[in-house]
């Protein structure tokens, strides 16, 4: 494990989170025709979820946190919806996670 400065910290969390900005565009446009729409990460889990007014009730009460079966287990609740997706990116669980930028 390393340590990162709260200023480098904050740097690299802006620097990245404005890689996702094309995928929440696409993403709403991808709700317009359905209960919701995942952005599924590398490592099984997702960076992003939308919902729209028609979803289930409690969509998250199977999901294992962390895991690579996170996107999975929430899918489970969406057997009767329609789910859309948006493209794989990597997401930013632990602040190692931060390195790649």
């Amino acid at each position: 494990m390393f340590e990162v400065s709260r200023t480098n910290q904050e740097r690299l969390y802006k620097k990245a989170r404005f890689r996702c900005f094309p995928a929440v565009n696409a993403a709403a446009l991808v709700l317009s025709h359905g209960a919701a729409v995942f952005g599924p990460a590398h490592d099984g889990g997702y960076y992003l979820v939308m919902m729209g007014a028609r979803r289930p009730a409690r969509p998250f009460t199977k999901v294992v946190w962390p895991s690579e079966h996170a996107l999975a287990d929430t899918l489970h609740d969406f057997t009767d919806f329609r789910v859309g997706f948006s493209r794989v990116l990597y997401d930013d669980n632990r602040v190692e996670d931060l390195r790649r930028f």
